[in-house]
This record gives structure tokens, C-alpha cells and sequence, in this order.
């Protein structure tokens, strides 16, 4: 309890990603879509920009890029992630607010490119130790 009463934390919005109708969708993204969606970002002075300076550093060494919902910002706007994967492998993960219509309009991704990024995730689990008597 803080002094002065009760302490009361701001109750954030909430989107239920696994319904019908719902932003759970992973999107493509070219590097002229990203251009234009930050670009879009900061003419409507959205908070999350995305990395435009890291985005040049790192322009030729894209090989995938995609944009998931983190949450709402807004109204009419995501607070999403969007993900770039390099050509070493390493994957890179920034925030960016997007316009709904602009998400909506997006490619999501194809279900080969859904599989691979399956196989992505999974590959990033810790192995399990031999057990002592496998050790020998």
C-alpha cells in the first residue's frame, strides 16, 4: 500500500491473439514496406519508430524481415515487433507502431516460412545433458 491509499497500476488494453478476427498474424515485410511504415510512424508521431539507423547500417545484410502485434497503441495503431533476420543468422528484434489498415494490408507469412520459423524457435532450446550413466 503506498502512502496515500491503494496503489493503482494503469490497466493496459488487451488483444486476444488467438481469435477469429483477431492481429495474430506473422507478416512479410520488404525493405520498402519498412521504409514506408516508419516513415508513416513518425509523420504521425507514433512512439515506436523503429531502428531507422540500424536499418541503414544493416540494409544489405537483410534476408527476412517480419511484423507481429505486441499489443494495441492507440487507437487505430499496434505496438508491433518487427524482426529482421541477417544473412549470418542472427535474428534482430525492435518495436515499430503501425496503422491497423496498413497491418491488415500486409502478406502474412507462407506456410513453408511459418514452418521454418517453427524450426527457428526450436532449434533455440537449451540441449539436455547426458545422463552420468550415458557419459561413460
Amino acid at each position: 500500500m503506498g502512502l496515500f491509499g491503494r496503489r493503482r497500476h494503469p490497466q493496459w488494453p488487451r488483444i486476444d491473439m488467438y481469435t477469429p478476427g483477431s492481429p495474430s498474424d506473422i507478416k512479410r515485410l520488404t525493405l520498402d514496406d519498412l521504409d514506408r511504415l516508419m516513415t508513416k510512424a513518425e509523420s504521425a508521431e507514433f512512439s515506436a519508430v523503429g531502428r531507422p539507423a540500424w536499418l541503414e547500417q544493416h540494409r544489405s545484410r537483410i534476408r527476412q524481415q517480419y511484423l507481429i502485434v505486441f499489443g494495441p497503441e492507440g487507437d487505430g495503431a499496434y505496438r508491433c515487433y518487427a524482426a529482421a533476420l541477417l544473412d549470418d543468422d542472427s535474428g534482430h528484434l525492435y518495436t515499430l507502431d503501425v496503422a491497423t489498415q496498413d497491418f491488415d494490408e500486409l502478406p502474412g507469412v507462407t506456410q513453408q516460412e511459418l514452418v521454418a520459423l517453427a524450426h527457428r524457435f526450436l532449434m533455440t532450446f537449451s540441449p539436455v545433458p547426458l545422463d552420468p550413466e550415458q557419459q561413460a
